[in-house]
């Protein structure tokens, strides 16, 4: 039988204190239970008080914490079963009205683990001075969340870490929502799901000047928010409107597409990005963005960071969301591709904007929407020996900005130019030039609805 250790009353831990009833270290069959009834503190005398509890799993052992832990001193460093053992257990909440509950690291499960549960609720959930480690083996809900608008706080960082697979994801109640926070540290993130139900669990990362790394994200997500000096991601995103509430992709950072292509579909919300857009370098992964009715826009460079070139950038194959490139939007740059290839738009967006000033790819460019604008200052488009074409444009015009200069060259090769829509200025002042240039490939003007070259051009 298991040496099993029932507590019942407030709990003190003063220095360093190890609980232990993991007998298969020492040779034994079954592992003891411990059970904490109440509350765990640590001692205010100036000195640092360090918790380790070790509950093995064999048997039928179990960890019961039935009380918050540092809710009015905090402990100095808190482990559970943090090296060895194979139980799921229950987190309680961790700090409280504030405060933190560990001043130091938290370190929680190890590789062999079962699901871990943080059973905390609100804004006071969970709350520590350091790094946050969780590890678990228990599958996609190998974290589970279970209170109402929960934010875990992990001012040196949060960690949650897959144990022996790659599957280990991070599940939410149904109907409720996650918030990861830290103070411009690190969150590392393995996968995020829902209860399947109600599709209106928001996903929240707040990692001021850290890095946010994510993997996929699915099922019952409604909105997925991310602010982090970088934001890298490792899997597909997808989230789901709640009624009227659309679903959005706001990613707040500069954007890293690592180990894979994926795709980014939101429930009809927008999809935002704040900042930059690029591979891993050398790894030349595509992006697909789906967002139906709602809009994309781009507000940085695209493909620029050192061998971040993208592979193929496809935004909007249906659905009629506006698209916007921003004008710090560029695709590489005048002399360097960064992307393989853009495929932008389909007959359905109603309004394209394209306001930066390169878009520079090593293959073939596609522009579809019934209305464009192009007003950045002298908007230059450039493939290698690849095919240009803007399509479409049923209900408006390819409008240039007010003395703007476009320009289109395909190389030297056979890269054909072919323009749907007519070309034309603002009327405003001085006339707009036009280049195009398709080397030993075609040049196609065939505006159905009359001229091909409009107002304004020089």
């Amino acid at each position: 039988a298991g040496a099993d250790l029932d507590i019942d009353g407030k709990v003190f831990i003063s220095g360093n204190v190890t609980i232990d009833t993991d007998n298969t270290e020492s040779g034994g069959t079954n592992d003891g239970d411990i059970n904490f009834s109440a509350a765990i503190d640590g001692v205010d005398d100036g000195t640092a008080d360090n918790l380790v509890i070790k509950v093995g799993g064999a048997g039928s052992s179990a960890l019961t914490l039935s009380g918050n832990i540092g809710d009015v001193v905090a402990l100095s460093t808190l482990k559970i079963n943090a090296t060895a053992g194979n139980l799921a257990f229950t987190v309680p909440q961790i700090g409280g009205g504030g405060s933190v509950g560990v001043t130091g690291a938290v370190d929680i499960g190890n590789a062999a683990s079962g699901d871990i549960t943080f059973s905390g609720t609100g804004a006071n959930a969970l709350d520590v001075g350091g790094l946050l480690t969780v590890t678990s083996n228990g599958g996609a809900d190998a974290f589970q969340f279970t209170g109402t608008d929960v934010e875990i706080r992990g001012d040196g960082g949060i960690a949650f870490v897959a144990g022996s697979g790659t599957d280990d994801g991070l599940r939410i109640a149904d109907n409720k929502d996650l918030t990861l926070r830290t103070v411009n540290s690190d969150v590392t993130v393995t996968s995020v799901t829902s209860v399947a139900g109600d599709d209106a669990s928001d996903f929240t990362i707040v990692a001021g000047t850290g890095t946010a790394t994510v993997g996929a994200v699915g099922t019952d997500i409604n909105d997925f928010d991310v602010t982090a000096a970088s934001i890298v991601l490792k899997g597909d995103v997808t989230t789901e409107a709640d009624g009227d509430d659309a679903a959005e992709i706001d990613l707040n950072g500069a954007v890293v597409l690592d180990g894979g292509d994926y795709t980014l579909t939101s429930g009809g919300g927008t999809v935002d990005f704040s900042s930059t857009l690029d591979s891993k370098a050398s790894e030349a992964n595509s992006l697909t963005i789906v967002s139906g009715a709602g809009t994309v826009d781009f507000n940085g460079a695209i493909g620029t960071a050192t061998n971040g070139i993208l592979g193929t950038l496809t935004v909007n194959a249906g659905g009629a969301g506006n698209i916007t490139f921003a004008s710090a939007a560029d695709v590489g740059t005048a002399t360097a591709a960064g992307a393989g290839s853009l495929v932008i738009g389909n007959g359905s967006t109603a309004t394209l904007a394209i306001n930066g000033a390169d878009y520079n790819t090593s293959g073939v460019q596609t522009y579809t929407a019934n209305a464009f604008t192009l007003s950045g200052a002298d908007p230059d488009f450039n493939t290698t020996n690849s095919n240009v074409s803007f399509v479409d444009g049923a209900t408006s015009d390819i409008v240039l900005t007010n003395s703007a200069n476009l320009e289109i060259n395909t190389g030297t090769g056979t890269g054909t130019i072919d323009i749907e829509p007519q070309i034309k200025g603002t009327g405003d002042d001085a006339n707009t030039n036009v280049t195009l240039n398709a080397g030993t490939g075609n040049i196609i003007l065939d505006n159905t609805g009359g001229a091909v070259i409009g107002t304004d051009i020089g």
